[in-house]
């Protein structure tokens, strides 16, 4: 295949007749310099340009072979990259010469002229009389604001599309408000499209058939049930990344009935939104466990799931994962719950941290409504920093009960009030689950920095003691503490462990 390649032409090199090379030789060469975009002292061919004496235009015209080829080959013409200085004549031009056949379209601004796309605009309206031969299309550096200016012309229905590639100015990732870009993309019609990449510009959901990839913002729709109308009729689909601030004009319960959707393709799920909406959307899909899995859950106090409600498991026992990312971050009330897994060791840490006094954060429903994508079967180490969460010994035994293989619980930091609960959890049998004791492949506690030893001590005994009755006795007790006046309190923990070590700060 021929590339632009700044070197030298080599002395031996010989010279020939344009004439001595084949069509498909020449297409090459017409379509790596045509769409290479322009560049200040580079002898590239700007492709829409009429200001080079050197562009496609004068070329195809002073040279026999070229206008031979330019005339009988509409495909030279049908790929076509606007850039700022494009012109009308050349376009048209090209429109013209590729007669009847598909377009693949991208429109390119520029991160040095941000506010310069007068010209991008005039074309865009040009080239949305002809979107029914479009199979590509993609806008791609243009600042946000500029966005929608250039995508408001795409109104007619593009049947041959199968990709569209929606792109922002890269240093506006962050966005202050969710306006969306295009209220009807090309009337929504467009059957064969196969691919949907708008990382990081807004748009409203709709409805989509037969998808490969999916990467939206959505900024508004009408229901979680809508989105999983769509995806269930997606059985191909390998990439799904769906990212929102909204919950839907018409919000679904939990715990509706839903038929599970089946992605046994996926390789790639990231979505993140309102906890209800999102929590709809994952409690109905079922994806291979080799899957990469992100869920993150914004949970606004105002937006509380009644106690009664559950949901359905994220995957049946038969699909369930080993390594996800799972976080509940609550918006102004700022309380944090995040568990990541993402290795292959499963060194992991589930940090609870509070703001503002926020001890309201139900982990309960979060667990309920998540079900198996909170369970890592090979977890062999968690560790728990500055829990402030007022959390139950039953909550804690939950969350113990999704690590059946833990070995090593590592506690650091906080009041034994919070630091109470984790212990008494895993002295807690024959629960109404039908759990007998959790975690029954730990062997070593780590309490680092812990608060009321003289509490926590006693505590502390009576579960070891009774997970050695049951014959899952602890191996190695480490305390760090100050608390040098609980020091015997805490020598006395020797005799409900193999190997005790206590280390004073």
């Amino acid at each position: 295949r021929f590339s632009y390649s700044p070197e030298l032409i080599p002395e031996h090199a010989v010279a020939t007749y344009i004439e001595h090379l084949n069509d498909d030789i020449l297409y090459e060469i017409f379509c790596v310099l045509a769409l290479s975009p322009p560049m200040q002292d580079k002898y590239l061919l700007s492709q829409l340009s009429l200001e080079s004496k050197t562009s496609w235009l004068a070329i195809t015209h002073t040279c026999s072979r070229w206008r031979r080829i330019a005339v009988t080959s509409p495909r030279l013409w049908t790929k076509i990259s606007i850039y700022l200085d494009c012109c009308e004549p050349m376009l048209r031009e090209f429109l013209s010469r590729s007669q009847d056949m598909s377009l693949s379209v991208r429109i390119c601004g520029s991160t040095s002229r941000p506010d310069d796309v007068g010209s991008l605009m005039e074309m865009s309206r040009l080239l949305a009389q002809h979107t029914r031969r479009f199979v590509s299309f993609s806008v791609v550096n243009v600042a946000r604001r500029h966005m929608r200016d250039i995508l408001v012309a795409f109104t007619y229905p593009a049947p041959r599309l199968s990709e569209i590639i929606l792109i922002a100015y890269s240093h506006q990732l962050h966005l202050p408000q969710r306006t969306p870009v295009a209220a009807s993309l090309f009337s929504n019609h467009t059957p064969v499209l196969c691919t949907m990449h708008a990382p990081n510009v807004w748009l409203p959901w709709r409805p989509y058939r037969d998808m490969v990839y999916i990467d939206l913002m959505v900024s508004s729709f009408q229901s979680a049930d809508e989105v999983l109308q769509s995806i269930q009729h997606c059985k191909m689909l390998r990439h799904l990344r769906i990212e929102t601030q909204d919950n839907g004009s018409q919000p679904s319960a939990l715990d509706a009935p839903f038929t599970t959707v089946h992605l046994p393709d996926l390789t790639y799920l990231n979505l993140r939104g309102p906890y209800s909406s999102i929590a709809r959307i994952a409690s109905c899909l079922a994806v291979p466990t080799s899957a990469s899995i992100s869920v993150s859950l914004l949970h606004h106090p105002n937006d509380r799931l009644d106690n009664h409600q559950r949901g359905r498991a994220l995957y049946p026992s038969t699909s369930r994962v080993t390594a996800a990312q799972f976080k509940v971050t609550c918006i102004r009330a700022a309380a944090l719950l995040r568990l990541t897994s993402a290795d292959d060791r499963f060194m992991s840490m589930w940090a609870w941290r509070n703001f503002r006094g926020a001890f309201d954060v139900n982990v309960g429903d979060a667990l309920d409504h998540l079900g198996d994508l909170l369970v890592f079967p090979a977890l062999s180490r968690l560790t728990i920093r500055h829990n402030t969460l007022r959390l139950s010994a039953m909550d804690w035994r939950r969350i113990f009960k999704q690590m059946p293989s833990l070995e090593v619980l590592e506690i650091e930091g906080g009041h034994h009030t919070h630091v109470a609960g984790p212990f008494q959890a895993l002295g807690i049998v024959n629960a109404l689950d039908g759990t007998f004791i959790v975690c029954p492949a730990l062997t070593c506690i780590h309490a680092i920095s812990c608060e009321g030893w003289d509490v926590l001590a006693d505590l502390l005994s009576d579960v070891l003691k009774l997970r050695s009755s049951i014959g899952v006795r602890l191996n190695k007790l480490e305390i760090v503490t100050e608390e040098v006046r609980e020091l015997l309190t805490l020598e006395q923990l020797c005799d409900d462990v193999n190997e005790l070590s206590i280390v004073l700060k």
